[in-house]
């Protein structure tokens, strides 16, 4: 999904367009930010209404999950097909992949812990329900 904002502020500052651990935070933030209108819709019967903050960052945990999987049965066959060479760029590669979808679940849980206890809605201009 595009991220207009975010892409403003970082060719202001010389930034690359690729999401790295270090600007995570601020895709996060621009993410959650974006109006109700571009957000998907539901997929229960309440179709019409825009997912909260909440329930976005549930759906985005259940996909890091499904990575997560991914990734493993990806390692287990890398491993299968390279025998005991640990030092294989493949490995590395989904290591530093592994490394990335563990920081995101981190920022995840953080804030929807902040959601939870401060309505942190109130920070990325989101109406309360």
């Amino acid at each position: 999904m595009p991220l207009p904002d975010l892409s403003a502020e970082l060719l202001s500052e010389s930034l690359p367009f690729k999401i790295t651990s270090e600007i995570l935070d601020r895709v996060i933030l621009a993410r959650l930010a974006m109006l109700p209108a571009l957000i998907p819709t539901r997929s229960s019967g309440l179709s019409h209404l825009p997912p909260s903050h909440f329930e976005y960052f549930i759906s985005s945990w259940s996909r890091c999950l499904e990575v997560n999987r991914r990734l493993s049965n990806l390692l287990a066959k890398v491993k299968d097909k390279i025998g005991g060479d640990m030092e294989s760029k493949a490995l590395e590669r989904i290591q530093t992949r592994f490394n990335g979808i563990k920081k995101v679940k981190e920022l995840i849980v953080s804030y929807a812990g902040l959601i939870v206890q401060n309505g942190m809605e109130d920070l990325v201009n989101q109406d309360s329900r």
